[in-house]
């Protein structure tokens, strides 16, 4: 293959003089260039600074006007280490030492280089070599490994050119490892250096010192970033210096094919697909058929052009990929498979395909230009080096014959993804197929920019819609999603596939996800930006300029949507210089301006386009950088006389943010209280679990309180382990009767009636403190779940007598004797009570218990015979109940959604409301829920005649029930069962089911309930 040794331009492929240099590329690497000899001034000046920094940390150093700020950063550490420098060093003088190891160090640090990294020290015989700092790649893990493959050779052909043998002993030993680092310049006023600190750059050096000679070790964390463009060998797990526990490690072997995930279905391109099929038959019947798919990284042009080509290859085409790569500096590298396939379709059985065509009289082309085309080492070397124009046009000729000669053989599908990473030679190749066609031929082109050719078809990959996001992440987890989930990985991912996919794995890698009963349901949304997709976000961010990037920096420290105003008076740039850098930010795509009234033109706010570019550059500061700036957003909104309550929170997180938990805590509670009269869960967990953490430091006492609002807030979630969790911190810290009343309630949930009244009783006999009355509601809850109505019924009226009727605490007693009076019959005195109830929580702002209130009040009208009524209750109960997230209130209005239907007699809508509540009660872990939800299915399914599918389920349910103790749901269970075992001639089974819901429903005291069963217990008895 040409490489640097040829005499043609590694960009262009033109030939070029002896020890001359490529017009594209800069000169060689000399440790001890003088980069001033014949120049003066500034420019001179940045060559200087070049030589002794290197161009990247330079070139930042002249842009941003002095010292770098220091900053995390995702880097892959290439340290290579020479073996048998210390055995050399015995043998030669100083000078000959110096000759030998300055050109091998210069080499290597030259083929960093090549691919932007970063050579970060020397250190004797070794170089550490930095890729992602200072400025980042989409591909830095891929580029240091081609990095450390082509040292590898590069040390093989430079030994070869030193004195012979005074370089024999010379091995490359390698390590290479990804992680994060704090990127800074140190030192002191006479030497400043810039330098990584991290555990990556150890690790690296730590690989490298196991690595044999001539190996490559490289770290799990690289492994898996670069997927299967490299082949590698697994090495288990490697003890290393330092370390407490092994690491995982794996030898490079050498480069693979950047394949695309298969597994995955392809969403949401079914009309790209249905294109691209047309024109591979178009090109199958003889034409020659041009067409460009453009979206940014992650969109899916590869899998696009992938399922286009196996659905050639299945069609008897010849599919050949063209693939752009980082590594592709040699001139028509990039369509060298193009003519391998068509010297093997020419020549299948020739060992030499190259002598075959030497020998072959009707031969398409040319076999010294077709020695150079496939990098036959030498080849160029007859070429004529004084006509440069006329080489490239005879190289380019070649080209076009021998796909002419391929597509003799039957249709041809040219697959060139990556476009913008072609060699130029290659491109140029490209250029001429767009605009001449081969007739037979499909050119599929895999492009980011919609600029460039425009002949043939243009495809352009949109974001994806709501519902395809929601297809992909179920396919990704293999659950059903919940609407939080979805809905959170729609605004991180921006629709595009591969940041919806990373970020799916990110939250289940860090465990943010709660995972089951077939369901996956978001837990929190505060996770780090995926590895897989840092250095795509972070590419993007280093091409700003750096008073830019300065402003989009703040504007991230500020949050996902930033006030103008507030960003100008925080960075305290004018009106007009603000406007400027913001204009820029708005072109490069990272900020879009959100209109006041969405009408118009005038911006209320901007507005983060990927909330994952914002959460990369908060994530880039350094703590005290970060908390420097949010200080500086908390002072500005201080300044504001009548703050407003999203105001309120905005500065609770600002001054939490900035280490200043005491001036934090009192804005934490404010915020908290405000987001829970709104229903908004998600912000109310926030707030209050920043509470708790500034309370534990600095308000102790505060504790107890904070910690129960905080369970209350899960608990409504259905987030039982948390909550218990919380409530017993805050019952050990002198918690009063509503962390007792707020356990109790989780066991009750959980189906766990017996300990939920024990602990009850165990918080009478401590004589808890705070208003009891929220005790005697929880007990009368467990009491009426449990099937002792009358009891419950008790426990309200002593709860009811014991305070302010017309508080909230009074309107939640009352909902649960709504629910008493309801299931015992006494509708009238129900109805009053749930008046009474609403009012109660209107006046206090109780927005959940008001929740409850829609669904006992629907569940009041559906019994009473007010169907239309109970719906309409039903239906807004539950998207209030959806909206808070407050999930046993989902479940319950679906649960008596269903009944409504089942009145109507419309079975199969009762059936799926059943369906939907057994769906929320699993996500929420609420078993008696799903027991509920089971049992009533299953009777719907006995109405539609379903009878197999009814027992089924009905033996789930009651197994359900009896696991919670739900007398009233085992004997509704035992009931249906009666009635499909009737139905299906087992009267034996059905007297036995029928006798068992007669005596639940008595134990109930619902005598009434229990006739049908009797009545089927005796046309059933022997």
């Amino acid at each position: 293959m040409p490489g640097a040794e040829d005499r043609f331009c590694a960009s262009c492929g033109r030939p070029l003089e002896a020890g001359t240099a490529s017009p594209h590329e800069g000169p060689p690497v000399e440790l001890l260039a003088d980069p001033t000899d014949g120049a003066d001034g500034p420019d001179a000046l940045v060559e200087l600074l070049r030589g002794f920094v290197g161009r990247q940390v330079a070139d930042r150093i002249t842009l941003e006007g002095g010292r770098p700020e220091e900053e995390r950063r995702l880097v892959t550490a290439v340290f290579a280490d020479l073996s048998g420098f210390a055995a050399l060093a015995g043998r030669l003088d100083a000078e000959e030492l110096q000759s030998v190891v300055d050109p091998v160090l210069a080499g290597l640090a030259g083929v960093v280089g090549r691919y932007d990294g970063h050579v970060e020290k020397f250190a004797g015989d070794a170089l550490l070599a930095l890729f992602g700092a200072p400025v980042a790649h989409e591909d830095d893990a891929a580029r240091a490994l081609h990095a450390a493959l082509d040292m590898r050779a590069e040390l093989t052909r430079l030994v070869g050119l030193v004195p012979t043998g005074s370089a024999d002993e010379l091995r490359l030993h390698v390590g290479v490892s990804t992680g994060p680092v704090v990127a800074r310049t140190v030192g002191w006023t006479a030497r400043m250096d810039y330098a990584v600190l991290g555990e990556s750059v150890i690790l690296a050096q730590r690989l490298q010192a196991l690595a044999p000679a001539g190996e490559v070790y490289v770290g799990a964390s690289t492994r898996a970033l670069v997927g299967e463009e490299f082949v590698f060998a697994d090495l288990g797990s490697l003890t290393v210096k330092d370390r407490p526990v092994p690491v995982a490690a794996f030898r490079l072997l050498g480069r693979g094919t950047a394949g695309t995930e298969e597994g995955l279905p392809l969403v949401g391109r079914e009309a790209e697909q249905a294109a691209l099929t047309d024109c591979l038959g178009r090109a199958r019947a003889g034409e020659g058929v041009v067409v460009r798919v453009s979206g940014p990284p992650g969109s899916g042009k590869s899998r696009l052009l992938a399922e286009v080509g196996r659905a050639a290859r299945v069609g008897g085409a010849t599919v050949v990929e063209l693939l752009g790569a980082v590594h592709a500096q040699s001139p028509y590298r990039c369509v060298l498979p193009l003519v391998a396939s068509a010297l093997q379709h020419r020549y299948p059985d020739a060992e030499d395909r190259l002598d075959a065509l030497a020998a072959d009289d009707a031969a398409p082309a040319d076999v010294g230009l077709t020695a150079v085309l496939v990098g036959r080492a030498g080849a160029g070397d007859a070429l004529d080096p004084r006509s440069p124009d006329l080489v490239r046009r005879q190289l380019d000729a070649a080209v076009r014959a021998w796909l002419l000669d391929l597509v003799t053989r039957g249709p041809v599908v040219l697959l060139a993804d990556g476009l913008q990473s072609f060699d130029t030679a290659s491109a140029e190749v490209l250029g001429q197929l767009v605009d001449d066609p081969v007739a037979g031929v499909l050119l599929c082109l895999g492009t980011r920019d919609e600029d460039g050719p425009r002949t043939g078809t243009s495809l352009r990959l949109p974001e994806l819609g709501a519902g395809d996001v929601r297809e992909l992440v179920a396919a990704e987890l293999g659950l059903v999603p919940d609407d939080r989930l979805v809905a959170h990985v729609s605004e991180r991912g921006q629709g595009n596939p591969l940041m919806v996919r990373e970020t799916v794995r990110q939250l289940r890698l860090e465990r943010l996800l709660e995972e089951r009963h077939g369901f996956a349901r978001l837990v929190t949304g505060a996770h780090t930006v995926p590895a897989t997709l840092e250095g795509l976000l972070a590419a993007r961010l280093d091409a700003l300029p750096p008073a830019v990037a300065q402003v989009a920096t703040t504007a991230a420290v500020i949050g996902l949507t930033v006030p103008p105003a507030l960003l100008r008076e925080v960075t305290g740039l004018s009106p007009e210089s603000c406007a400027r850098q913001v204009d820029a930010l708005v072109r490069a795509d990272v900020l879009r301006a959100a209109p006041a009234d969405g009408v118009s033109g005038t911006v209320a706010v901007w507005r983060f386009e990927n909330a994952l570019v914002r959460d990369l550059l908060v994530a880039r500061l350094t703590t005290r950088r970060r908390q420097r700036l949010h200080a500086r957003v908390a002072d500005a909104l201080g300044a504001v006389d009548e703050p407003s309550e999203e105001v309120v929170a905005l500065r609770a997180e600002h001054l939490y943010l900035a280490g200043d938990l005491a001036g934090a805590l009192p804005w934490l509670r404010r915020a908290a209280v405000h987001a829970r009269r709104l229903l908004a869960q998600d912000s109310a967990v926030l707030a209050l679990t920043r509470a708790v953490q500034a309370a534990r430091s600095v308000a102790p006492e505060a504790l107890a309180e904070l910690a129960t609002d905080l369970a209350d807030v899960w608990a409504e979630r259905g987030e039982h382990a948390r909550a218990r969790e919380l409530y017993r911190e805050a019952r050990r810290r002198g918690g009063d009767a509503r962390s007792w009343a707020g356990e109790a309630s989780v066991l009750r949930r959980e189906g766990r009636y017996a300990d939920a009244l024990a602990l009850l009783d165990e918080a009478d006999a401590a004589r808890a403190g705070g208003d009891v009355r929220l005790l005697a509601n929880e007990r009368s809850w467990a009491l009426s779940v449990s099937g002792d109505l009358e009891g419950a019924v008790g426990a309200l009226q002593v709860g009811l007598d014991a305070g302010d009727p017309t508080d909230g605490v009074a309107g939640l007693l009352l909902l649960q004797l709504v629910r008493a009076e309801t299931l015992l019959g006494q509708l009238p005195s129900a109805r009053e009570h749930v008046r009474r109830a609403i009012d109660n929580l209107e006046r206090a702002g109780d927005r959940a218990g008001l929740c409850t209130a829609f669904r006992l009040l629907g569940s009041l009208q559906q019994t009473s015979g007010e169907l239309d009524a109970a719906a309409t209750t039903l239906i807004e109960g539950l998207r209030l109940a959806t909206q808070a997230g407050l999930m046993e209130e989902m479940g319950g209005c679906q649960l008596n959604l269903g009944l409504v239907h089942a009145d109507r007699g419309d079975h199969r809508a009762a059936e799926d409301a059943y369906r939907l509540a057994g769906i929320t009660f699993e996500q929420a872990g609420i078993e008696a829920g799903r027991a509920m939800a089971y049992g009533n299915r299953a009777c719907e399914l006995f109405l539609l005649g379903e009878h197999d599918r009814s027992r089924t389920l009905a033996r789930r349910a009651l197994a359900l029930a009896e696991q919670v103790g739900n007398q009233l749901t085992a004997a509704d269970v035992h009931q249906t069962l009666a009635l499909v075992a009737e139905a299906t001639g087992d009267l034996v089974t059905a007297h036995r089911e029928a006798e068992a819901a007669v005596a639940g429903f008595e134990r109930a005291g619902l005598a009434v309930a229990a006739g049908p069963s009797r009545e089927l217990a005796e046309r059933c008895a022997p």
